[in-house]
């Protein structure tokens, strides 16, 4: 049975965590079946729900498999970002998982929310965890998802203050990375699961 963050309960925690602490809004970007924002809605059926896939035919699936407080667009993630500044809140969490087709919009969408947001709650989904790896991570015309990436869209421009941090426990399937833009884990210990980001660039070879 497929689940919610591909079933990783330490996420579905986090997030959950993260919406009791004040985040005002879940964006995900990239669809699928309609499973992660699903959940969300589900658990916190205050918090608005926001969802796009550039596949018509996984949002017809979707569709029906959603409850009417999931909102559902049929666009690239990084035009989405951009459209949705006006209804996700001050600190919305973004849950970037739009990367399997011929464009990778990952740095399009970090550089749309650095240049539309202040604050902001970044997940990025199937990374390269630098201690682990055995964490499944995707990899893209022969370039992996790692920090190079993220670092190169956002980090290094010093757009705005940023903290990052990966999981630690081994029974995580997926790595990725939760990146505060202009805040932090207000409330939230992340130390006993979670290892900050020590800034240090590793090249992927694989």
């Amino acid at each position: 049975m497929i689940e919610a963050f591909s079933g990783d309960r330490l996420l579905q925690n986090l997030v959950l965590s993260l919406i009791d602490a004040g985040a005002t809004a879940f964006v995900e970007t990239g669809t699928w079946w309609g499973y992660t924002s699903g959940w969300v809605a589900t658990m916190r059926p205050l918090v608005p729900v926001l969802t796009c896939d550039i596949m018509k035919d996984f949002l017809e699936g979707a569709r029906w498999a959603l409850s009417p407080h999931v909102r559902l667009f049929n666009t690239s993630g990084e035009q989405f970002i951009e459209l949705m500044v006006s209804q996700v809140g001050d600190l919305p969490i973004f849950f970037l998982d739009a990367h399997w087709l011929a464009y990778w919009p990952l740095q399009d969408e970090l550089k749309a929310i650095a240049a539309n947001y202040t604050e902001a709650i970044i997940i990025v989904h199937d990374l390269y965890v630098p201690f682990c790896e055995a964490y499944h991570y995707d990899v893209y015309h022969g370039v992996a998802l790692d920090m190079n990436l993220i670092h190169a869209a956002i980090l290094a421009k010093a757009y705005h203050d940023y903290l990052v941090y990966f999981p630690t426990p081994p029974d995580i399937k997926a790595g990725y990375a939760v990146i505060f833009q202009d805040t932090e884990p207000a409330g939230l210990c992340l130390t006993d699961r979670y290892v900050e980001w020590d800034g240090e660039l590793q090249e992927v070879i694989d």
